[in-house]
């Protein structure tokens, strides 16, 4: 699920355990038994940070502990994903309490102004002074020093992972990749229609394999396809061989028995 290394030292953590490898040994020694879905080396602490299914400890070559801030206060919760800023603050992501920061030894929770739902958090990317967060309802841009909070309306379907560098934002799902190209000012470029996916089906609605031409057997054509639309409402449509632009009620256009012959076919939202 995750790992770290410092120092000649490297840790891994999954479903069950925390292991502590040196490296260049051939063994490695079981320093936890939780499920652990992150883990972040701190150098300039000399220590290890580790989300685990029941809140945040801090390792520093004896046993892991769990942590307590200046207050006394503990992060009891599930964490899914820590990144450590520059700045030394370290960003927590949570599964049922969003987002959280760890800063001048005390533990904040990032509230938006707006309320919005914001309870899981799938993954996380600094982005200078700012956080990236893929969270279960849609891709948010918080300043972790300010706790300003701006959305990116992308709405995920089945995400996984998110990374990001100056310009542009990368979110993978289950069965695609999705590019978010943003302007230097912060602001989305215009979206993109995303084919996702041409089938071609018989008679018995089965499949058919082609790879340059479609088969002489086929009975409908379908053509799949997403926008990444930093809007809530859509309108599809699609036009053939430079005819008129007609309505699709979703992102699916589909042809039944179609002539032999070429075809210029154009989507758009």
């Amino acid at each position: 699920k995750t790992g770290a290394a410092m120092g000649g030292k490297i840790w891994f953590g999954n479903h069950m355990t925390v292991l502590e490898c040196e490296v260049g040994a051939d063994t490695c020694t079981k320093i936890m038994k939780k499920r652990v879905h992150s883990l972040t080396a701190d150098p300039k602490r000399k220590q290890l940070w580790i989300g685990s299914e029941d809140g945040l400890y801090v390792y520093q070559g004896d046993k892991p502990t769990k942590y307590k801030d200046a207050d006394g206060k503990t992060l009891d919760i599930f964490i899914n994903k820590m990144q450590l800023a520059n700045d030394g603050t370290l960003v927590i992501g949570t599964q049922g309490q969003g987002l959280w920061k760890l800063a001048n030894s005390q533990l904040t929770q990032m509230i938006p102004a707006e309320q919005e739902v914001f309870k899981s958090v799938i993954d996380l990317s600094l982005l200078g002074e700012n956080v990236l967060g893929l969270s279960d309802v849609g891709l948010f841009k918080v300043n972790f020093q300010t706790d300003e909070w701006s959305r990116i309306g992308y709405q995920p379907n089945n995400p996984i992972a998110l990374a990001s560098m100056p310009g542009a934002i990368w979110v993978s799902e289950y069965d695609h990749l999705i590019h978010l190209p943003v302007a230097e000012n912060g602001s989305q470029k215009p979206p993109k229609l995303i084919l996702d996916q041409i089938l071609t089906l018989n008679d018995a609605n089965q499949a058919l394999d082609f790879i340059k031409e479609l088969p002489p057997d086929i009975k409908r054509l379908e053509f799949h396809f997403s926008l990444l639309s930093f809007e809530q409402s859509v309108d599809y449509q699609y036009r053939i061989n430079g005819e008129d632009w007609q309505s699709l009620p979703d992102p699916t256009l589909s042809l039944s028995s179609p002539a032999a012959g070429d075809y210029t076919v154009e989507l758009r939202g």
